[in-house]
């Protein structure tokens, strides 16, 4: 009599044979624990469903297979071939149940689970295939394939740090496999997580310490994430395996003085310099340091260097520039720059530059043609704009200073300068107060303890007649800056507004003392 065995072996030739991995369908397996005496009449039946199901009649297919278990119900290769009829017939829950008790019939056989998880995922319901392959994880801990599994599902729940713990398990299970790692760290990198994709992607590096891509990986990240501990780590790292190179060495350099190693970073250019003695980037990085460590006469040794190596380059005016604006030598910096915006016409730094110096002497509106000409090579240029029109404001040119404090404002909502200078000009000139009141209030809303900006709403207030308001910003704005001239006047003036000559001629005087060229303060000293 043939037995359920021989005879599993015959359909999977005639039937079922070549079924791919990733199928849903059954595939059978002869390793099957089956009865060794099937019953003849179940295996008629079984015979009857197979010939319909190889000729896709799943319905009369799964009407001899359900005859087939009232007969004999422990047979798996019954209740699996029932699966995949009602499966075809789009009725998933019979066919998941059916799969269950071949499962139970049959606990060891591990292509059935699979099978099942697949089918599971097939119908969306990743929990309930991530169960399974939690089971095979478990029975077969050393299966890569089941720790896949569970860290692809995990990715499509977006379950990101399940995805990398099983990423990592499955590189400590093959850890000639580096690709695992890999994408646990690009995980981590789309999580966020810095402290795990630097940790995973340094891991990468010593285990494959001569690996490029790791190294340029780990420069990206660590630089991404504002790392320059890591970044300088792993730079000197690609230093090692691709030997000398001075861009390089620069960029490290570069990366030592931002990281406030100013040693280091004096070591690296001192090294370029010694390979290339004009190196602009190294004279231009060496400038700074030594300005920002008070070595003047150095800071200006490299910047002159820069001028007389690259007399063509504005890069070497400018830092020796900037090195006599930081120490106040505004005539040595002028001398400078005056030449410099003639050669240069055309670079913003040179002519920013050139305005913001003259704008330290005595004669202001000679920056005005400097910094419109810097407006223009950098129409965004915010810095330009606030000092272009402070100084139309202080010459009346009102129209385009307003329109500048207009651009500031509708370009930044949070500029809380502009707001206040806007308001302070509008105050200054008695013209549209309530507009003025409102962009004072927005000014101090955004810095409510500026001294500045509460003295503008004091005295706009004081100008619409709100003396007991005013009395009180303008008392909070000393608070907070009690050496201001224009704001000690404010107060005395309001002091006068209310009668109180005795406090409005204490607050002149303070202001007096301050500012003894104040013309209008020694009138209102002396009235009596």
């Amino acid at each position: 009599m043939l037995n359920w065995f021989y005879f599993i072996l015959f359909v999977l030739a005639f039937n079922l044979g070549g079924c791919s991995s990733t199928s849903t369908n059954i595939q059978i397996q002869p390793q099957s624990k089956v009865s060794e005496s099937p019953n003849p009449e179940a295996l008629k039946y079984f015979m009857e469903g197979q010939l319909y199901i190889n000729q896709g009649k799943y319905a009369m297919a799964s009407v001899e297979l359900q005859n087939a278990l009232l007969i004999d119900k422990n047979v798996s290769t019954i209740h699996l071939s029932l699966a995949d009829c009602y499966w075809m017939l789009k009725k998933p829950d019979l066919s998941i149940f059916h799969m269950r008790n071949a499962i139970e019939i049959e606990s060891e056989n591990q292509n059935i689970k699979e099978l099942l998880a697949k089918r599971f995922f097939a119908l969306k319901q990743l929990n309930d295939a991530e169960n399974v392959y939690l089971q095979l994880s478990m029975e077969y801990p050393d299966s890569i394939k089941y720790i896949l599994s569970l860290a692809e599902l995990a990715r499509l729940q977006n379950n990101l740090e399940e995805a990398i713990f099983y990423y990592q398990k499955a590189h400590n299970v093959n850890p000639q496999e580096l690709s695992y790692l890999e994408t646990a760290a690009d995980l981590a990198l789309q999580l966020g997580n810095e402290s795990l994709t630097i940790a995973l992607t340094q891991k990468l590096i010593l285990l494959n310490p001569s690996n490029l891509n790791y190294i340029n990986k780990m420069i990206n990240i660590s630089l991404a994430f504002g790392n320059k501990d890591k970044t300088i780590w792993s730079m000197k790292k690609m230093l090692e395996l691709t030997g000398y190179s001075v861009k390089m060495m620069n960029q490290l350099g570069i990366l030592y003085f931002d990281n406030g190693q100013p040693d280091s970073s004096i070591a690296v250019f001192t090294n370029v310099l010694d390979e290339e003695p004009k190196n602009q980037t190294a004279l231009h990085y060496l400038t700074l340091i030594y300005d920002e460590m008070g070595n003047f006469l150095k800071a200006e040794e490299f910047a002159r260097n820069l001028i007389i190596h690259y007399s063509d380059n504005p890069i070497g005016f400018s830092d020796l520039a900037l090195l006599y604006l930081n120490h106040n030598e505004i005539n040595k910096a002028i001398k400078i720059l005056l030449p410099a915006s003639k050669q240069f016409r055309s670079n913003y730094m040179i002519q920013f530059l050139t305005g913001l110096v003259l704008n330290q002497t005595d004669n202001k509106n000679s920056a005005i043609p400097f910094y419109e000409r810097a407006l223009v090579l950098n129409p965004n240029s915010r810095k330009t704009m606030h000092n272009l029109s402070i100084l139309y404001d202080s010459i009346q040119l009102w129209t385009k200073s307003d329109s500048l404090y207009k651009n500031l404002i509708a370009t930044d909502t949070t500029d809380a300068q502009a707001y206040n200078n806007f308001a302070y000009s509008l105050v200054e000139r008695n013209e549209q107060l309530n507009l003025a009141l409102e962009l004072s209030r927005k000014a101090v809303q955004l810095v409510p303890e500026s001294a500045a900006y509460l003295d503008t709403m004091g005295w706009i207030l004081f100008r619409i007649g709100n003396n007991t308001m005013a009395l009180e910003y303008i008392k909070q704005s000393i608070k907070f800056e009690n050496d201001n001239a224009i704001v000690l006047e404010h107060l005395g003036d309001v002091y006068k507004a209310n009668n109180n000559i005795s406090g409005a001629k204490t607050y002149w005087k303070k202001a007096f003392n301050i500012n003894p060229s104040n013309e209008e303060l020694e009138k209102k000293l002396s009235a009596p």
